[in-house]
């Protein structure tokens, strides 16, 4: 029996301004536990000085259910920024696409890239492709924190050094900032001189000069043996600030370059890195020079220390010697961030490209086809019956199709029994089930 519920809110014009919220960023991961049930991760920044504080979040699982996840921590990373983590479970029925989305009213107002922004709402997504085989994915999920503040005048370039557990190649595009799923923002615009790298996600701004808001999205795609494996959507809201000190990286100069112009190495396993990197700047603060990427959090993780340290300036040497255990096609993306205590606001980003490769790695193709969602899962009473229902010791199931697997799942997500068959008829003892409704 479906049942449906009908829930009417009544709201006035006043509600948007109150909950014109503080989201300044934000994104969804997920991790694959077992069958069909994943674990979800919502991460979101948000200011301090909004009265629209966020316990738990109303998720959207891309399968006609809704839900609240609660907050499990929450910091402040930046001035009056909060960051906030949110985690729930939740099992589907059946192999296919789903789109897990948040939308949360409302932005600021004053977003010089999105008109009107103080009524419009803040949406994240994550395209999760669940198999018919067990190649199940886990997202993308990202090392560096967010910038979010960005000099009139300077250069400024950010990268969330992104990483793939799976080992999936990675691509990156900036698309239009979404209001829903499959909605962009109308009359959303991107500024001049901005862009993103491809390959290894370094975003670029080459001289902002209007002060204020601004608000970007990113899509990161998994693509696996030339396949679309899933996708992430990562907001970030940017505020352009007057200029504040003169900085530079220095050393960069015997860097090697790819043919895109980025700073990249390829080397094979046991080989060594070895660069130095150098920060300077005329006002007179605490530095420091920082490093996030996956090569940091492997056994034979790679190390960023102190070489040189004097009056504004600061200098360290990063070395790794990958193993052939690290042997793939999709590069490691190491951010190297300068950090400014001064304002709390200069932050600066370096990408450094890494491939571990050798003749014995196969063809490395990065082409990928669009994900092809072919199945369905309503079955509808003529291709499936099951009776008596309900039951108390045996439950038969008749299907014009053969019968491979049953599973059955209480209405926490709890496994309870899984069978293997090769029949469009199965019999089924359930004896031993507790009274109840099983999925």
């Amino acid at each position: 029996m479906k049942k449906i519920v009908i829930l009417l809110i009544l709201f006035s014009s006043w509600y948007l301004n109150i909950n014109a919220t503080h989201n300044k960023g934000g994104y969804i991961t997920y991790k694959h536990l077992s069958n069909l049930t994943y674990e979800i991760t919502i991460f979101t920044y948000t200011d301090l000085t909004s009265p629209a504080d966020r316990s738990e979040l109303e998720v959207n699982w891309g399968d006609d259910i809704i839900s609240n996840i609660p907050r499990i921590s929450q910091e402040v990373v930046e001035n009056n920024i909060q960051k906030s983590t949110y985690i729930g479970n939740h099992t589907y029925t059946c192999p296919k696409q789903y789109t897990i989305s948040l939308n949360d009213p409302n932005r600021n107002s004053g977003i010089l890239n999105i008109p009107n922004s103080v009524n419009v709402p803040f949406h994240i997504e994550a395209e999760l492709f669940i198999p018919m085989d067990t190649s199940f994915n886990n997202s993308v999920d990202l090392f560096a924190p967010f910038v979010f503040y960005a000099e009139t005048g300077k250069p400024f370039t950010h990268n969330l050094a992104a990483y793939d557990m799976d080992k999936d190649n990675l691509t990156f595009e900036l698309i239009p900032s979404k209001n829903g799923i499959d909605q962009s923002i109308p009359g959303y615009t991107l500024p001049s001189n901005f862009s993103i790298d491809a390959i290894n996600g370094e975003i670029t701004w080459s001289s902002p000069q209007q002060q204020g808001d601004y608000v970007f999205t990113i899509k990161i795609t998994e693509c696996r043996d030339g396949q679309k494996v899933g996708s992430v959507l990562v907001d970030i809201q940017i505020t352009v600030v007057p200029s504040f000190a003169i900085n530079q990286f220095q050393g960069l100069a015997t860097w090697s370059v790819d043919t895109n112009n980025n700073y990249s190495v390829t080397m094979a396993p046991n080989d060594s890195i070895e660069l130095s990197l150098a920060y300077t700047e005329s006002m007179t603060s605490s530095m420091d020079l920082l490093a996030y990427g996956e090569p940091f959090e492997l056994g034979n993780s790679a190390t960023f220390l102190a070489d040189s340290i004097a009056f504004n300036f600061i200098r360290k040497k990063i070395k790794w010697r990958p193993s052939i255990a690290n042997l793939r096609c999709q590069p490691y993306i190491i951010t190297l961030r300068a950090s400014s205590t001064f304002s709390d606001k200069i932050n600066n980003d370096v990408t450094l490209t890494v491939y571990v490769n050798d003749p014995s790695l196969p063809n490395c193709s990065f082409t990928c086809a669009s994900y092809v969602d072919t199945v369905t899962c309503e079955v509808t009473f003529d291709e499936l019956t099951l009776y008596p229902n309900p039951t108390k010791d045996q439950l038969t199931i008749a299907s014009e199709f053969t019968i491979q697997e049953l599973i059955i799942f209480d209405m926490t997500g709890k496994q309870i029994k899984n069978t293997k068959h090769n029949s469009n008829k199965v019999s089924l003892n359930v004896r031993n089930l507790s009274a109840g409704v099983y999925i």
